[in-house]
């Protein structure tokens, strides 16, 4: 006669449903995920069910449980990776590495700008944390900025914050001018990579660039 080796039930329905899960991801998209890690405590109860039946159903006077070598593997691999998962969705770590995964690299063009030097200023000293500086002169008695900022976010172009002229700042201090450049709306994640930005300052020909 056929024994029942406990477990077995719970890894094929394990199996079915992160099978169904996968596939679903195909038209559902993350909603599938969600709903895995919403229910996976039923696995649990699954397994839970299956031990109970095995006792209630034996035969024998003093029953014992028979599993499978699979099933001592695979059903505490799922029950690791279960809680695996509500420590993700407890820490919010699991959003944060759904949206580094559906992050998308978009360019912007920063606000174009410019600014009449007063005549006492011979330097222009750019305070620009984590931006590539390029300089160019002209003919001109004018400053002016142009530059392009890249990051990477899940969140949509057409949502994200417009940027406009106020990240930048100036002071003229003595025969200086300094230009702050402030931080630029972004989406902060563990996984993911912080924006870049490219500033190219252009300033009359007898105006030294500092960059700080």
């Amino acid at each position: 006669m056929r024994k029942w080796r406990v477990g077995s039930f719970t890894m094929g329905f394990s199996l079915l449903l992160l099978g169904i899960v996968c596939l679903t991801t195909a038209w559902r998209g993350k909603e599938a995920f969600d709903a895995l890690f919403q229910w996976w405590p039923l696995l649990f109860i699954l397994l839970g069910v299956e031990i109970l039946a095995a006792l209630v159903l034996a035969k024998e006077e003093h029953p014992r449980l028979h599993y499978d070598v699979l099933s001592l593997l695979f059903v505490p691999f799922l029950i690791m990776l279960g809680m695996g998962f509500t420590l993700l969705t407890y820490t919010g770590l699991a959003e944060e590495l759904r949206d580094s995964i559906r992050a998308v690299r978009y360019t912007e063009t920063l606000p174009a700008w410019e600014q009449n030097l007063p005549p006492e200023v011979t330097t222009v000293v750019v305070q620009a944390p984590h931006t590539q500086v390029i300089t160019d002169r002209i003919a001109d008695s004018k400053l002016h900025l142009l530059g392009t900022y890249w990051y990477d976010s899940a969140i949509p172009q057409s949502e994200q914050p417009v940027l406009t002229t106020d990240i930048y700042e100036t002071s003229v201090i003595g025969d200086k001018l300094y230009l702050t450049m402030n931080p630029l709306p972004q989406q902060h994640n563990w996984f993911g990579s912080p924006g870049h930005r490219k500033l190219t300052v252009i300033v009359p020909e007898q105006v030294h660039v500092e960059i700080r």
